[in-house]
């Protein structure tokens, strides 16, 4: 966290642009306090090129208030972008201290900002390490508003999560989800909160799910390899399915390199699914969302990049393709894919329906957030942000980044950290947790204006 945004509190940080709006700035310790009666303050438009009169710094001067020590100023905040409010003590120019505010068009401000995985696993999957309800727990300490487990196979694990804190008012959106891997098949699609489970329901009806996919791989023309246009016959269906239910359906890390044993009986090496089938799926496109940012260690980021440049390629296109960032993280406690790739979610609130809407609507953008070891900060790597999707979302994201979400993070740390606690049959975690309730959405509304 930035020292300024340790040492004070600025309310509101978020405003309407071209609204004049008033700024507090409250010390929040001794060593911090204001020192002098009156400060010279200047406001910087950062985006200021080609705004007229608004290239011009806006200065006054503000006095510190005798009664609770804080400063407030009033400006009017012009365009959609950042802006430094600089404070700078009466003739000494080297003193200064600058605090960061973002100003929204209308539409966009009346969104909250919301962190999620969808796309997990825990020991409900066989490649999995800890109880679904351990992964919920490390999800908040994470930081994350919402999460859906979704282990490979079964819906099991996702009704687990949300069955051991049934009895607790947690802040945490635990959904409904999991990962089908229908037979015949080397497809993988999430299901992110469905009411019911596609695996489930492939196995109970087989032969109606076999019927089904017939009539949709006969008017499927475009494809003319017949393993190719059965699996896009087979997503089609899921997908379908999974609207069916509730839920989104992802399509999931594209150019996953992968060795495996192909139907037709060939040892194969190459993405997990061909060219064929992605560019068919992406066309319309037939998903939901597109997982662009997905699970890759350090030592293998080309899939990474190449998922996240045929996102940029089709939208220059003119495609309006909804995307997502998610782990795929299998074990929380080495220290690796959970927490390094999640979405940023533009939406009225972090229940399921809202957080939907938002993914839906194209008001998301993936997250990558790597451990920069050659960095350390406070016996901790450094984490250097990288932000994929709309434009006007990503400049907004690298923003909140920076000057909201460490704040929202460390609440989110000491609510994890007590959801593991009742996990350990500790009874005080009931308690604890009660009071801990709202804080991040008592937060958030107080940094809006």
């Amino acid at each position: 966290m930035y020292q300024q945004n340790r040492y004070y509190e600025v309310t509101p940080k978020i405003v309407r642009a071209d609204c004049t709006t008033k700024i507090t700035i409250k010390p929040l310790y001794e060593h911090c306090k204001f020192t002098e009666p009156v400060y010279e303050v200047s406001c910087i438009a950062l985006q200021h090129e080609g705004q007229g009169e608004n290239y011009h710094t806006a200065l006054q001067t503000a006095s510190v208030s005798p009664e609770n020590g804080c400063i407030s100023i009033e400006f009017t905040f012009a365009s959609e972008q950042e802006h430094c409010i600089m404070l700078k003590k009466p003739n000494d120019e080297y003193s200064f201290m600058d605090f960061r505010i973002y100003s929204l068009r209308e539409d966009l401000f009346q969104l909250k900002a919301f962190k999620g995985d969808f796309h997990m696993h825990s020991n409900y999957s066989w490649d999995g390490t800890e109880t679904p309800g351990f992964v919920a727990a490390h999800c908040r300490k994470l930081g994350l508003d919402i999460m859906a487990v979704t282990d490979h196979h079964t819906y099991a694990g996702s009704v687990n999560a949300r069955e051991v804190y049934k009895d607790l008012d947690i802040d945490l959106t635990i959904c409904g989800g999991e990962e089908i891997h229908p037979e015949g098949t080397r497809l993988h699609i999430v299901n992110f909160g469905g009411l019911k489970s596609i695996n489930e329901m492939i196995k109970i009806d087989s032969e109606k799910y076999s019927r089904e996919v017939d009539v949709i791989r006969e008017n499927i023309t475009s494809v003319k390899d017949e393993y190719a246009r059965n699996e896009c016959a087979v997503s089609l269906w899921c997908f379908d399915k999974i609207r069916e239910v509730g839920g989104l359906g992802f399509l999931c890390h594209p150019y996953w390199l992968w060795k495996y044993s192909d139907p037709r009986n060939h040892d194969m090496f190459g993405y997990y699914i061909s060219e064929d089938v992605i560019s068919y799926l992406i066309e319309k496109p037939y998903f939901d969302a597109m997982e662009i940012v997905s699970g890759c260690y350090k030592y293998y980021q080309e899939r990474l990049f190449l998922q996240i440049s045929r996102y940029y390629g089709e939208t220059a296109k003119g495609k309006s393709i909804p995307i997502v960032g998610v782990s795929d993280g299998h074990r929380c406690e080495n220290g690796e894919l959970y927490g390094w790739y999640y979405t940023i979610i533009f939406a009225k609130s972090n229940k399921l329906n809202d957080i939907q809407n938002g993914i839906k609507a194209c008001m998301s953008v993936a997250v990558e957030s790597i451990p920069d070891e050659s960095i350390v900060q406070n016996e901790q790597p450094e984490r250097n942000f990288r932000i994929h999707g709309p434009f006007r979302l990503v400049k907004y994201a690298y923003f909140l980044s920076r000057e909201v979400f460490p704040r929202h993070d460390e609440m989110c740390y000491e609510e994890g950290q007590q959801m593991l606690s009742h996990l350990e049959g500790n009874p005080d975690a009931t308690d604890r947790l009660s009071k801990l309730k709202g804080q991040t959405t008592k937060y958030m509304k107080k940094i809006w204006a």
